[in-house]
């Protein structure tokens, strides 16, 4: 006998409360979104309350709330998936989803769990506790929609931020966005963004926000920075030392980095001014890296490595579909701001020393200044220093 699926949200809930009681609770803040979290599962609670560690809320007040409910699997409601299509090569590409006619529902096809959001409710039911990532995953997702209900368009970047300034950092994936990012908090920077970046044009500049969730760094991105190693189990740094750079490179098992257990709290930050770009569309090898202002209006090809889909979770403000932003809708946002495109060959200490003096150099200067004497610096490489270098040391 068929089931029949539910017609609105409200139904949904109405269907899968019988599961669960959701009696354990977490609060968590996020800048200026508060969140209550109900779960029927205290274990679930546990390990949210151990990803968003440093997020926890004394005084909630409760603005936004998601309901976990944590079952082996899913229950069958009769809806009928639609698999999403998607150019990207990432997790939400195989994912499925169901509109009604106040919201949305995906299953994820790689553990069955489904996600619910719309109109006032958010709601996941499944193998929660074991795919605990990807309830974190959902978690984030409701924030970064809330931001950009108020404006401004998702960037596939990492982002840090002096007291003053700030810096953007795109590229490919596994090129090494993360890696350069870590890197530069050695230079007493800060981490904004980790692989997403919520960019908006506001009264005070151009400025970025990121997610709350720890990043995953790979091993190869821990084995290259020592005060990164203790992330790894001894018996992996051994195994890991005997492989080239190449087949270090390779291993593609992720790790939890919290910076502020790493690092110190003052490390990290959920937002920041941004006042440059650089995109890394460097390879592995002998070349010499080059790094060279370039425009993003006539450089499309950058551009579209900066962009980055809502996602499958993103619904409008009205509560409907609308068209994902496109090129013009980021150069807009983007304004004038300077861009540099690192290229050629992988070198992150020579990335690493001009991303950091680019933004020391202009610590206390107004932003117009820096993004017209910017405008004067068009090309370094590996042997030379540009004008912009000079001026630094």
């Amino acid at each position: 006998m068929s089931v029949m699926p539910p017609a609105s949200m409200q139904e949904f809930v109405q269907r899968v409360a019988q599961y669960g009681k959701t009696e354990f609770h977490l609060a968590l803040r996020f800048g200026d979104y508060d969140l209550a979290v109900a779960s029927n599962s205290a274990a679930m609670i546990e390990k949210l309350r151990h990803i968003f560690r440093h997020f926890l809320d004394d005084a909630p007040t409760s603005r936004f709330a998601i309901r976990i409910i944590d079952v082996p699997a899913a229950p069958e409601l009769g809806l009928a998936f639609t698999q999403r299509l998607s150019d990207e090569e990432d997790d939400e590409s195989k994912d499925e989803f169901c509109d009604l006619a106040d919201g949305r529902v995906i299953r994820k096809r790689s553990n069955g769990i489904l996600f619910a959001s719309g109109d006032g409710i958010e709601l996941a039911i499944g193998p929660c506790e074991e795919h605990e990532t990807k309830t974190a995953n959902f978690i984030n997702s409701r924030y970064i929609q809330w931001l950009l209900h108020q404006g401004g368009v998702l960037a596939h970047a990492a982002s840090v931020r002096s007291a003053t300034n700030g810096l953007v950092l795109a590229g490919n994936p596994a090129v090494g966005k993360t890696t350069l990012a870590l890197r530069l908090l050695e230079h007493d920077l800060s981490l904004v963004g980790k692989d997403r970046v919520i960019v908006r044009r506001e009264a005070r500049g151009l400025w970025g926000y990121g997610a709350p969730k720890p990043p995953r760094i790979n091993p190869g991105t821990a084995m290259s920075n020592p005060r990164l190693r203790p992330l790894l189990k001894a018996k992996l740094v051994a195994k890991l030392e005997s492989l080239s750079q190449d087949e270090l490179w390779e291993v593609a098992k992720k790790h939890d980095l919290f910076i502020e257990d790493f690092y110190g709290a003052r490390y990290a930050a959920m937002d920041g001014p941004i006042d440059g770009i650089a995109i890394l569309t460097w390879q592995r090898g002998s070349e010499p890296v080059r790094i060279e202002r370039v425009s993003l209006s006539e450089r499309r090809d950058l551009l579209k490595i900066l962009m980055k889909s809502r996602g499958i979770f993103y619904r409008s403000p009205a509560g409907s579909s609308e068209p994902e932003p496109g090129e013009d809708a980021y150069l807009e946002v983007l304004g004038d701001c300077p861009v540099h495109e690192i290229t050629g060959g992988l070198d992150f200490d020579h990335a690493t020393r001009f991303c950091a003096g680019l933004l020391k150099r202009f610590q206390g200067v107004g932003r117009g200044f820096l993004f017209f004497i910017s405008g004067l610096w068009w090309r370094c490489d590996s042997e030379a220093l540009s004008f912009l270098d000079w001026m630094a040391y």
